[in-house]
């Protein structure tokens, strides 16, 4: 009887640290950005993702490089955790700290003119259900035109 017990309670517990993936559908509407330092400034994003699982995962506090033409600009840090709604698809709010290190403004003012800016972001976040976790691997490009690039620099107040 011990052993048909301890099987069961193995069972279970080996199947709850299978996750599935998490399926991250996007972000919009950067607001509310406050600078509160030389290069610090801390934004609110709506983050689209699917959380297939049948439990909630919390996202747990995280670093992502950025990147503007291959050129490392700074840090976004996630500080607080994020619980994600189990099988839900949702949009969440997240308060982000970005820590911009160098920005060159006559190099993206050149690449708008003559050629195509590149926003790129890449890093792991830490994701888990309390005692078990996975880290997942975050690397999105995305390509801005003129108009975009110009909106994103005034919303930093480095308006060209």
């Amino acid at each position: 009887m011990k052993k048909i017990i301890s099987f069961f309670i193995i069972s279970l517990t080996l199947s709850a640290c299978h996750f599935e993936d998490i399926k991250y559908l996007g972000a919009d509407n950067i607001s509310n950005i406050t600078k509160s330092g030389k290069g610090d400034y801390t934004v609110s994003v709506d983050f689209k993702i699917d959380n297939p699982n049948t439990y909630h995962i919390k996202v747990k506090p995280s670093d992502i490089n950025v990147f503007l033409n291959n050129s490392k600009i700074g840090v976004v840090r996630l500080d607080e955790k994020v619980k994600l709604v189990k099988k839900t698809e949702g949009v969440y709010t997240t308060k982000l700290n970005f820590k911009l290190e160098k920005l060159n403004l006559f190099d993206i003012v050149k690449n708008a003119l003559f050629g195509k800016t590149t926003i790129q972001f890449q890093g792991k976040v830490k994701a888990g259900t309390g005692i078990f976790s996975k880290k997942f691997d975050i690397n999105e490009t995305r390509e801005l035109d003129k108009g975009q690039l110009k909106q994103l620099l005034s919303k930093f107040g480095l308006d060209t």
